[in-house]
């Protein structure tokens, strides 16, 4: 075996490109059998949210997860804060957005979430071509390829949507084009294209994740001339080189980054490390040493890779041994540094930051497979020991859902009585044997539920398709047969559409609920340019996320303090006053959001009949806008139509515009109107905003209270209804039910009446009615008439 040599030649047992198919369809298949199209953290939200936004509106808007973020005045008239991350991974994943959004069969995030599939074994892909270029044996990088996509934290990674695989990927092509570089600089072979790939490579790296330049020694050492590999060095020159050099770069990368991102601005990133320096060595401890959070613990066959760089420092391939290593410890000492105390890396399986090294710690497994058929049978077995603890440790990751280890140590802590995070992940799952993963979670594989999606969703026939492809990629592998890359290539397209479609009824997006599809349809069929979807809050934020495809924007509210968080409990706030109840983040949110579109369409679960809700965003909408009616009801959800035009202040004064004089009953007295006539303007297909100020005289003696009715309609010259163009229902937009009025109290009543696209011209008049909704009887007006004319209006 030869390699890391300018005059290498590569020898082929068959086609590079079968091999490279064969690879990524079945790393790739696997990763579709474990696949989950689930969330389990809000920082994968997020990171949707971009992607949606990016696809829908160009930018990088948190409109569904803008409650993750403190409110505040943003530029350009934003309503919502932006993604504060690095926009790579959201760039990457707009392709499958975009494939989702046109498809009606398969989900949006159900798509985006293979990302992470297809990216893990594209690494595993260029794993192999990297080995090969070192001059390994096509079997020896073939099968390192797939150690690592089956024995490392590689694969259960592949099930989330975090940045670190794609950070991993763009990582490897850069070192990947250096070598391709340095090899054809020594040959004199002048191709620049290679170089220009590293960098545009190591470009997408830091719009992936900042922290990529902590990966700038490693490739600095990749670059460095080829006849550097014969210097001499005792070991002792090359460990201290190996724990001197990463001090010194890292400490000059952290100013890199304080100045190149504010994220790490310098002085944020001084008073953190004088406040929090204690945490470095113990977050360089956990990510190195760590029984239950270190890279060795979640990678046990990277410890070969000992074996590896021995054989490799006997040989004097110095380079092969540094690069891994010193990509280890800069990302390790660099991250240490950056996070301090929250180098933990939330919710995530193992070391989440050292992720994008686990590609180039796989190198030195090369030498190793490479010599394992030679070897004693004690050094095979200690092999084969430790790949079957590692397949055990990734199959831990990716068929126990991540959340029932953290949700096992907060019950722990109540079971024994101990204060709030007492044994929490960061500390006692670090440190404490009993409560590391590897203790906790063998207890819950047989008798636990898992977030496979064949199995959530009862389709077991795509977990067989997948292991039939399995199958045919490790035959192909072995027996070619003519365009065989293509077709293993096809079948898995072919597995990945049938495993969407089949997977959009996921019970944990609401996909089979009735009522959310009927709203969704409806939705779909009414939105259009220029309009606006609101939520009333997070309650079906994952359904929509997940099914709503109209290019239209969309916003999830904030959650409403005077809202009771569940019928029965007491709100936070209880007041009289709408403003008090709302979020307070709806004063900033909203008017910034009519600049985007008129026509509101606000999604909610909450029901009029149901008091024990306040309905409290509700109210304010229908206080500070025009509603204009309900486009669906149904016992779990709501679609209200409103008009954006801001409504004239709920408070007195300011009066009316149009004073007026028009009592019905003699119960309601219309005090006046605005707009005024002179200012008012119709728009055919637009609703007609109308705000009455109601003054009520109170209950005559012997008659009961009661809910009485309000009719809006547009009446042509004939004296006919224009079909489509009226509003019935109770008053204020379903909150003023009149048998609440209080004697001698005002109330502010807005209305947006819908005006048909089609309007003929003619002269009209609005008519306002009070009704009896039992019978239909009218009150009737001083002077006998059982109407008041609004407004007369003329279409050319």
């Amino acid at each position: 075996m030869q390699h890391d040599s300018a005059s290498v030649t590569l020898q082929t047992t068959g086609s590079p490109f079968r091999l490279a198919a064969a690879l990524f369809v079945l790393l790739g298949a696997l990763y579709f059998l474990t696949y989950t199209g689930h969330p389990v953290s809000g920082d994968e939200e997020v990171l949707f949210d971009g992607v949606h936004s990016l696809a829908v509106t160009g930018n990088l808007w948190l409109a569904y997860m803008n409650d993750t973020r403190q409110m505040g005045l943003f530029p350009k008239q934003d309503p919502v804060s932006s993604v504060d991350s690095e926009p790579m991974q959201m760039i990457a994943a707009l392709p499958l957005f975009k494939l989702a959004a046109a498809l009606p069969a398969i989900g949006l995030m159900q798509t985006v979430w293979l990302l992470n599939v297809i990216v893990t074994a594209l690494t595993a892909v260029l794993l192999f071509a990297f080995g090969r270029l070192l001059g390994y044996r096509e079997a020896t990088a073939w099968v390192v390829a797939l150690l690592f996509g089956l024995a490392t934290m590689a694969w259960p990674y592949s099930k989330v949507f975090f940045r670190e695989p794609l950070l991993a990927l763009f990582v490897l092509a850069s070192a990947y084009c250096i070598q391709r570089w340095r090899r054809a600089w020594v040959a004199s072979h002048f191709r620049i294209g290679w170089a220009v790939g590293a960098f545009v490579s190591f470009g997408a790296a830091l719009a992936t994740k900042n922290p990529a330049a902590l990966f700038l020694p490693a490739l600095l050492l990749t670059a460095l001339p080829e006849h550097w590999r014969h210097v001499h060095m005792t070991r002792r020159q090359a460990l201290i080189g190996l724990l001197v050099a990463p001090v010194v770069m890292v400490a000059l990368l952290l100013i890199a980054l304080a100045a190149a991102h504010g994220r790490y601005d310098p002085m944020n990133l001084i008073n953190r490390l004088l406040t929090e320096a204690k945490d470095v060595p113990y977050a360089l401890a956990g990510y190195l040493l760590s029984p239950g959070r270190s890279v060795w613990a979640f990678n046990p066959i990277l410890l070969l890779g000992i074996w590896g760089a021995r054989r490799l420092i006997r040989q004097r391939h110095w380079r092969e041994v540094f690069i891994p290593l010193l990509a280890l410890i800069s990302l390790a000492l660099g991250y240490a540094l950056l996070q301090t105390s929250d180098w933990y890396g939330g919710t995530a399986w193992g070391p989440r930051y050292l992720e994008p090294v686990i590609p180039f710690l796989a190198l030195l497994l090369l030498p190793v497979v490479d010599a394992l058929p030679r070897a004693g049978r004690i050094a095979q077995a200690v092999a084969g020991l430790l790949l079957l603890i590692s397949i055990g440790v990734q199959l831990l990751g990716t068929l126990i859902p991540l959340t029932v280890y953290y949700d096992f140590l907060g019950a722990e802590t109540v079971r024994l009585g101990l204060p709030g995070g007492a044994i929490n992940g960061w500390q006692a799952g670090t440190w404490d044997i009993r409560y590391i993963p590897f203790t906790v979670l063998p207890r819950f594989f047989l008798n636990g539920g898992t977030d496979l999606a064949w199995q959530i969703n009862g389709t077991p026939g795509i977990a067989l398709l997948a292991v039939l492809l399995i199958g045919a990629a490790l035959i192909v592998r072995r027996r070619p047969v003519r365009r065989s890359g293509w077709l293993l290539i096809a079948g898995f397209v072919a597995l990945l559409g049938i495993g969407l479609v089949s997977y959009r009824t996921d019970p944990r997006y609401g996909g089979a609920n009735p009522a959310l599809q009927n709203a969704l349809a409806t939705l779909e069929r009414q939105a259009k340019s220029g309009d606006v979807v609101l939520l009333n809050d997070r309650a079906y934020r994952p359904f929509f996320m997940n099914f709503f495809k109209p290019s239209v924007p969309i916003f999830a509210l904030r959650d409403a303090p005077g809202e009771p968080s569940a019928p029965g409990q007491p709100a936070e706030v209880v007041s009289t006053n709408v403003e008090a109840l709302a979020s307070p983040s709806l004063q900033m949110m909203l008017p910034r959001i009519a600049l985007l579109g008129q026509r509101w369409w606000f999604v909610t679960e909450f029901i009029p009949a149901d008091q024990r809700r306040t309905r409290a965003t509700e109210r304010y909408l229908t206080v500070h806008y025009f509603p204009v009616g309900e486009l669906l009801s149904s016992d779990q959800i709501r679609v209200v139509q409103f008009d954006a035009t801001s409504a004239p202040r709920d408070t007195l004064p300011p009066w009316p515009q149009a004073p007026r004089s028009d009592t019905f009953g003699p119960l309601f007295t219309l005090v006046g109107t605005d707009p005024a006539p002179a200012g008012l303007r119709l728009i055919r297909g637009q609703p007609l905003p109308v705000s009455l100020l109601w003054r009520f005289a109170g209950w005559p003696a012997g008659m009961p209270p009661f809910d009485y009715s309000l009719n809006l309609s547009l009446i042509d010259s004939h004296g006919a209804i224009v079909p489509g163009a009226q509003q019935s229902g109770t008053p204020l937009g379903s909150f003023g039910a009149t048998s609440g009025w209080q004697p001698g109290g005002y109330y502010r009543d807005n209305h947006a009446v819908p005006i048909p696209a089609d309007l003929p011209p003619g002269t009209y008049t609005l008519w306002a009615i009070w009704y009896d909704w039992r019978d239909g009887s009218r009150l009737r007006l001083t002077d006998g008439s059982d109407h008041a004319v609004l407004y007369t209006i003329t279409v050319p």
